[in-house]
């Protein structure tokens, strides 16, 4: 029989209980479902987490399945509840007062597998239900610590108030339950540390079933997807009913970045505003892979990079990107002003390279050999090291005239690029290449803030200029991303 649940942790809505399981359904029970599972492997922001997971829910008759979302580039696919998660999900549902049709399930193989400090993502989670995570296995702490001061958007920050974090240690032993309440959720992260002590510094109950722990988050979740996957409804949705869902969004999308952003601000905020983040809904699935381009403060750059992907079909997230903490920003190649960019690859190394001229020179030599033809590579090379120093030019020219008229300097070089283009259609020769992506945005960006007067002598420019331009893409993926 499960016992009385012990003294309250975190907001006070988070308890523990021991003996969840009856002896008769505890016998055996972690090599059933260690048996049972069929355990996959999840990644986040391109590298697989460390711990084996599974998702079980209940499937309606119709097919549609819960869906809950969360930070995850991929996640396994929802199966039906197997025999002993249902029993467990039964016992559970009599400790919380209310039924559960989703669990997320994950295999500590050892001490060094973990999960990171967090808060679970509400957007699905039904509003007044409890998390229930049930331990089986080996002893395992679970830490909850309130939330950083400084990273939190709804609160005053005091200097001194996030070296005084609270935190409390849970011990989760074989056979227990935490329920924990979406107060304690919303005010504390929790996590699971890796336990790189000795094994003779640890106890029997931490050593037991060799030190491995499957952990089953149950929750109640109250959006869904049909069978296929091609419609969504319900309260993180933006249609709450069924009758009116509507057609998922794939995740490389800008509605994506705004999802992630909410979680973010879930992740640091201590009084999180459900309704404001979350109300309106979200109809994305989970970020698949995307590659993701963080944008930095001037247009430029960032139509440089844009550009490049428009140009080798490569769908990614947009995000734009602060400067990381204890890091000088990258200056922007032949600019003084410095400008952060971030490129992060779908790849099995999750490639992070940053910094406009490092991403070009990344972008190219993954791509130009499928989109390009055969070219004189130093030639190229050359053009596309004399293509970056224009924007620099241009950006002292506009500072100095208030954007009306271009420098003899900059002049010059497009008297030498209009010369150019009497031999070949593009920049670096039949398709557009490093040059093109390194010039073209600087053109866009005088005939915006000089309405194309310092062009109009550059006959051959002007009409390169309008050739890329109608590319397909250019308008809608690289002038219309307001980044």
């Amino acid at each position: 029989m499960a016992s009385t649940p012990e003294s309250a942790f975190g907001q006070g809505d988070c308890h523990l209980v021991q003996n969840l399981l009856s002896p008769g359904l505890e016998t055996g029970i972690f090599e059933k479902l260690k048996d049972e599972v069929n355990w996959m492997r999840m990644s986040h922001q391109g590298g697989e987490v460390p711990r084996l997971v599974a998702v079980q829910g209940h499937i309606g008759t119709d097919g549609s399945v819960p869906i809950y979302r969360h930070p995850a580039d991929e996640s396994p696919p929802l199966t039906q509840f197997t025999p002993t998660v249902l029993a467990i999900k039964e016992e559970t549902e009599k400790q919380l007062g209310h039924p559960l049709n989703h669990v997320l399930i994950q295999l500590y193989r050892d001490g060094t597998d973990y999960i990171s400090e967090h808060s679970d993502k509400t957007l699905d989670i039904s509003h007044g239900s409890y998390i229930a995570n049930v331990s089986v296995g080996a002893q395992r702490t679970m830490i909850l610590r309130t939330k950083r001061t400084k990273r939190d958007p709804s609160r005053v920050h005091d200097e001194d108030e996030d070296g005084a974090r609270q935190s409390q240690r849970i011990n989760l032993p074989h056979n227990s339950l935490l329920k924990m309440g979406l107060q304690t959720n919303m005010k504390w992260l929790h996590a699971i540390r890796q336990d790189k002590r000795a094994d003779r510094d640890k106890t029997p109950d931490e050593l037991a079933y060799g030190s491995a722990r499957i952990s089953l988050t149950f929750r109640r979740i109250s959006t869904f997807m049909s069978q296929d996957g091609s419609i969504i409804w319900g309260q993180g949705a933006t249609s709450k009913t069924r009758d009116a869902a509507k057609s998922t969004i794939s995740g490389d999308v800008p509605e994506a970045i705004a999802m992630l952003k909410a979680f973010g601000r879930e992740n640091h905020s201590s009084n999180f505003d459900w309704q404001d983040a979350y109300g309106a809904g979200f109809d994305v699935l989970h970020i698949t892979s995307a590659p993701r381009f963080f944008a930095g403060a001037d247009k430029v750059p960032n139509r440089r990079i844009s550009l490049m992907l428009n140009e080798y079909g490569i769908k990614y997230a947009r995000g734009s990107a602060d400067w990381p903490k204890g890091e000088k920003p990258v200056a922007s190649f032949g600019s003084q002003t410095m400008s952060f960019l971030r490129y992060v690859d779908n790849n099995d190394q999750g490639t992070d390279v940053r910094g406009d001229i490092a991403i070009m020179l990344y972008l190219y030599f993954g791509n130009a050999k499928k989109h390009v033809d055969d070219v004189d590579v130093g030639s190229l090379y050359a053009r596309f090291y004399r293509a970056m120093t224009i924007h620099g030019e241009w950006k002292r020219c506009r500072e100095a005239s208030n954007g009306n008229g271009i420098s003899d300097q900059l002049a010059q070089e497009f008297s030498y690029w209009d010369s150019a283009l009497l031999k070949m259609p593009f920049l670096g020769g039949l398709s557009p290449s490093l040059p093109d992506f390194a010039i073209w945005p600087v053109l866009h960006d005088i005939r915006e803030e000089a309405s194309g007067d310092g062009l109009k002598q550059f006959q051959n420019l002007n009409s390169y200029y309008q050739r890329v331009l109608c590319r397909d893409g250019v308008r809608e993926n690289v002038l219309d991303t307001h980044v």
